[in-house]
């Protein structure tokens, strides 16, 4: 069982961001990060969708061996079986990923009068 991070298509990638690399510095401290997978999960097609952003996060994402999966949407958490429901956006078929700590960061959107 592992650690999972899931959020919505190119929200709030800083904070994912730096909850992975809190999690994954904390668990290397405690020597554990080898024996714990680190997965992050997003709706997006990819990590960011502005390259010169994107390039910097696929080189922090394989530095740290986390296990990037795209196009996955959220759909239920399953507190009691420690389960995330996903839903492949371009194949339909769900998938469920068990985990010990789930961070999850909602939809988030500029306030209307921003818009």
């Amino acid at each position: 069982m592992g650690l999972g991070l899931a959020g919505e298509e190119d929200a709030a990638v800083a904070e994912l961001c730096a909850a992975l690399d809190l999690a994954d510095e904390h668990l290397r401290r405690r020597g554990v990060r080898e024996k714990v997978p680190v997965i992050f999960a997003s709706a997006g097609k990819g990590i960011f969708g502005v390259e010169r952003y994107a390039r910097s996060l696929r080189k922090i994402v394989a530095r740290k061996q986390i296990d990037a999966r795209f196009r996955l949407d959220l759909v239920a958490v399953r507190p009691a079986a420690r389960e995330a429901v996903f839903r492949h956006l371009d194949e339909g078929h769900e998938v469920v990923l068990r985990y010990g700590m789930l961070h999850v960061v909602p939809p988030q959107s500029a306030p209307d009068v921003f818009k």
